[in-house]
């Protein structure tokens, strides 16, 4: 956006603080933090710089500015749950999720770390020149899954071998 002088961006720079203000008390519970309504601040400003008032709202534009400023300093400042305030439910609902995706994440790579060690182990055997059915028996695979994981093995080497 273009000002007939520096005084007027200042202005009008000025006149939005208000919006930063009301932003940092939404994206923060309801607390207000200085910390955050500087950082809000030049989100605003850097905003103000980047407008196109023939693009749409300026005030839309700004929002999105302001708030992803605040965003990264509350990630870089890890910003969480506030020991003066307590918890409140939103936090608590919030821990309860990332807790489940942790332990569903933990599920996972266990569920990964067998499947690969399962590979790891008919890869081995079969590259020590026991036969399928020998593999089958000691690890109590069906013989469809082994060729399976070899021919799986095979095409990935084969594929790997022209990206050089």
């Amino acid at each position: 956006m273009t000002f007939a002088s520096p005084a007027e961006r200042d202005e009008y720079i000025e006149n939005n603080r208000g919006l930063v203000a009301s932003r940092v008390l939404i994206l923060n519970h309801g607390i207000f933090n200085e910390d955050l309504f500087q950082e809000g601040c030049v989100g605003l400003i850097v905003s103000i710089d980047r407008l196109n008032p023939e693009k749409g709202s300026p005030s839309t534009y700004m929002v999105s500015y302001i708030d992803g400023y605040i965003k990264k300093y509350k990630v870089r400042n890890n910003f969480g749950v506030n020991a003066n305030y307590g918890l409140d439910y939103d936090d608590a609902r919030s821990d309860a999720e990332n807790l489940e995706a942790i332990v569903i994440n933990k599920v996972f790579i266990e569920d990964l770390s067998e499947h690969l060690k399962e590979n790891y182990e008919v890869l081995k055997l079969f590259g020590d020149g026991i036969s399928m059915r020998q593999i089958s028996r000691i690890l109590g695979l069906s013989q469809s899954r082994i060729n399976t994981i070899i021919k799986g093995a095979k095409a990935k080497h084969k594929a790997n071998q022209y990206k050089m």
